[in-house]
């Protein structure tokens, strides 16, 4: 997101969320940069091309979801103060009323995983629903030209891991606050592991979530073609076994087996649309 004016000066001399995967992930170049642009030592680099595409495409991405949803997402832009922690605030991506969730949302690049992003983003995503109130937060993503998806990484209750990650992160910010009203540079902050949070669902118990409904009976369909589909496998094996060296192509009534440059052979069906 590209902030206006107005935003900026909502922000102006304040941390916020987006500086927390720097103050979270050990990288201390980084953190460096951070303290020499937030204290006016160094002016802050312009927009890259990168940041201008996702701050073009971004709304376009929540209004794809909104659409597709039914829900609204609203408060785009709001500059919102965290209710108990000094000098700290969060712009909002968007807050979605039907299940209480701010929304990051990141435009990212297709050969991004999860297992990098998440993580990432997690304390981020973290601190705007502090400073709003809400029950969950959700990180959306597009990467490429992928549909958005959503990730929620909401901690959960009773994680030990997870509130400690999130003592540790206000710790950080308090000491970073510091480290910008004395200018003082700050010293290395190693990383942060970040709490597991992938869901575990149990389909064994009610509710069920929607998907879970049609998850079932597919599945019992894969369990009830297991045994035809392990003989399936193993007379194909033998069958391509059973093919010449020096043959190229064998056609049957109902197949075709070809062999490729690097000599493996491959079944077909010779009627197969």
């Amino acid at each position: 997101m590209v902030l206006s004016v107005e935003q900026q000066a909502r922000r102006a001399f304040k941390i916020t969320a987006s500086m927390l995967p720097i103050l979270m992930h050990g990288d201390e170049a980084a953190l460096l940069k951070l303290f020499l642009e937030e204290s006016g030592a160094q002016e802050r680099e312009p927009p890259t091309y990168a940041m201008q595409l996702g701050a073009m495409i971004e709304p376009f991405m929540l209004d794809y979801t909104e659409a597709k949803t039914g829900h609204a997402i609203t408060r785009r832009g709001e500059v919102i103060d965290h209710p108990t922690v000094p000098d700290f605030c969060c712009t909002l991506d968007g807050y979605r009323s039907f299940d209480d969730s701010v929304l990051e949302n990141k435009f990212l690049a297709p050969f991004f995983h999860r297992e990098q992003f998440a993580p990432y983003y997690y304390p981020q995503a973290l601190a705007q629903m502090r400073c709003v109130g809400a029950s969950r937060c959700i990180l959306h993503v597009g990467r490429g030209t992928s549909e958005p998806e959503e990730f929620d990484l909401t901690p959960k209750p009773g994680d030990e891991i997870a509130a400690a990650f999130e003592a540790e992160m206000w710790a950080r910010v308090e000491a970073f606050r510091q480290c910008l009203r004395t200018f003082t540079p700050p010293v290395p902050m190693p990383k942060v592991t970040t709490p597991e949070f992938w869901r575990t669902v149990d389909l064994t118990q009610e509710p069920l979530p929607n998907w879970g409904h049609v998850m079932l009976p597919t599945l019992q369909i894969y369990e009830d073609t297991r045994e035809a589909a392990e003989e399936h496998e193993k007379s194909g094996k033998e069958a391509r076994a059973m093919v010449p060296d020096d043959v190229a192509i064998v056609l049957t009534p109902e197949h075709r087996l070809s062999r490729n440059k690097n000599g493996a052979v491959s079944i077909r069906r010779r009627n197969a649309a």
